[in-house]
């Protein structure tokens, strides 16, 4: 299975690239993870943000795949603990075996 993070922004800070890289050591070999950096959009003073922010939806939309699952994270959203994660990841791919460490 593969996973890809795509992530509005250029130049990730230190915190996203060291999550990326704690989740690929906890998920395993047979689980693929991977970041994309979404260029965003233009964001000048007097400029409209609703037209960077759709801008930037559309880059989302073009990067992604015909055959990908698609789940959009929001800090307003459910928060999973890591073995809720891992048993989410595993109903969409049963061949994948994750540690709960």
């Amino acid at each position: 299975m593969r996973v890809r993070v795509l992530a509005i922004g250029s130049r990730m800070p230190r915190w996203v690239e060291e999550a990326v890289d704690d989740y690929t050591k906890r998920l395993g070999p047979k689980l693929k993870v991977t970041l994309t950096e979404i260029p965003a959009g233009q964001r000048t003073a007097g400029r409209d943000t609703a037209r960077a922010v759709a801008v930037e939806s559309e880059r989302l939309l073009a990067a992604l795949r015909a055959d990908e699952f698609v789940v959009a994270l929001d800090e307003r959203g459910k928060q999973l603990s890591t073995r809720e994660l891992a048993d989410w990841l595993h109903q969409r791919c049963r061949t994948v075996a994750i540690s709960y460490s």
